[in-house]
């Protein structure tokens, strides 16, 4: 029972974490309109783009090895950071060379119409770039927290980013007026601090030399590039619809779009606090012990999922106006369509973890692939036909696509029936009301 307790208090912190991003959204879009929320989604896009392919895998290979080897973790960590740091300054500098496409993708046609609210726009460009180091950090350091098992503190550290972020946001909007590049300021000090308290507590879980090892290094490097391409398919499932939208769309659409598509991130909470929970228990068990513990996960969360979607839903329906502004109202829509596909990507999401632990790294990039390249096909054909309705129809059926893909290949490897993973049994039921009770 104790996954549930951590998956517990993983969601309450991740809750709170999204609801300060949730807070940051409001004052982005009331104070950026539409227009500017799309170019600051832009903005943010180029970085965030950028770290799923230099961080090489390195980050979810340190995170299996301090989980399997707690005792080296010290070492294992200091190689993360050394590397995220070393990675994120040398593909700042090798962005920058790109300068004069990174502003043509983030203009656009109709940019001049919205430059009063952007000023600074290349400032801001150049600011996310150089944040580039701080996003890297903040994934190594929350892996491996969560390889450690201090899942609560990886959580925090996420509401102190989270946090921040609002906070700076509020006060810098009021000092010096709201703006695409001060959002974008906020943002990175918003990381540094987050990755701040990560560190800190991070020195006082890990364990053995406090050293870089090479020998570790070159382990975990060779471990890591064998999951990049799954890293890299994912995240483009996930975020290359923004791009795309981008080409057919105004930047107005881009701003609806982009507050539907972070709206919908954020019902992962529950997801990501079962996921997290899962890591440590995964990758340091043997394969018949998770083979009993990754279906009882799966069939928990879809039991809690999509009641969770279904409350999101008909709240979403009378605030996303009243919130963020009768100009975002059309977000609802292609928001409702997100999350059932979430909900199963997050299950294949789940069973990924186990085939990380059990060595299988490359099973996600082939489920990743295909759903990859699903998404882009349906959004060339529906964005210019159905706008971001479309673009969000294409995510539904491909997030839906690469879970049930991930599902079947771990039905497969593993030798558990897809059944067992899929419909959830009356004694889940008991489980998560024991949880809610707060018996053990």
């Amino acid at each position: 029972m104790s996954l549930f307790r951590d998956s517990g208090g993983a969601v309450v912190l991740q809750l709170a974490g999204a609801g300060l991003q949730f807070l940051a959204g409001i004052l982005l879009a009331r104070w950026l309109f539409t227009d500017g929320r799309g170019v600051f989604g832009l903005i943010v896009l180029i970085p965030e783009m950028t770290r799923a392919v230099v961080n090489w895998g390195f980050g979810t290979a340190s995170t299996r090895f301090s989980a399997k080897n707690p005792s080296e973790s010290a070492s294992i960590s200091l190689n993360a950071i050394s590397f995220g740091v070393l990675s994120g300054v040398l593909f700042s500098g090798v962005l920058l060379l790109f300068f004069p496409w990174l502003m043509d993708f983030v203009q656009g046609e109709g940019f001049e119409e919205v430059a009063a609210v952007n000023n600074g726009v290349e400032i801001a460009i150049w600011v996310s770039v150089l944040s580039l180091p701080l996003l890297l950090l903040e994934s190594f350091l929350g892996g491996q927290l969560v390889a450690l098992r201090a899942i609560l503190a990886s959580n925090m550290a996420k509401v102190v980013q989270t946090g921040s972020f609002a906070l700076f946001l509020w006060l810098f909007f009021r000092l010096y007026g709201p703006t695409v590049a001060v959002a974008i300021v906020a943002r990175a000090l918003s990381f540094a601090l987050g990755n701040l308290f990560a560190f800190l507590v991070l020195t006082r879980v890990w364990k053995g030399p406090k050293k870089v090892s090479k020998e570790r290094l070159v382990e975990v490097f060779q471990f890591g590039i064998r999951t990049l391409p799954a890293s890299i398919a994912v995240f483009l499932l996930f975020r290359i619809d923004v791009a795309l939208v981008r080409i057919w769309r105004p930047v107005s659409d881009v701003g609806i779009y982009v507050l539907a598509s972070s709206l919908a991130m954020m019902f992962q909470v529950v997801g990501f606090a079962v996921e997290r929970s899962l890591v440590p228990r995964i990758m340091g068990k043997t394969g018949e012990e998770t083979k009993v513990l990754t279906p009882l996960a799966t069939r928990c969360f879809m039991l809690v999922g999509f009641p969770i979607a279904a409350v999101a839903i008909l709240c979403a329906w009378p605030l996303v106006p009243l919130l963020f502004g009768e100009d975002f109202a059309p977000a609802f829509l292609p928001f409702a369509i997100f999350l059932p596909g979430l909900v199963f990507g997050n299950v294949g999401q789940i069973c990924n973890t186990d085939l990380l632990g059990r060595g299988f790294p490359a099973y996600a990039s082939y489920s990743a692939a295909v759903a990859l390249a699903c998404n882009i096909g349906l959004n060339i054909w529906l964005i210019p036909k159905v706008g971001i309705v479309g673009a969000a129809l294409a995510s539904l059926v491909c997030y839906t696509l690469h879970g049930v893909i991930l599902s079947a290949i771990y039905s497969r490897v593993v030798g558990v029936p897809l059944s067992s993973m899929l419909i959830p049994k009356l004694s889940d039921v008991g489980r998560i009301l024991n949880l809610v009770r707060g018996r053990s």
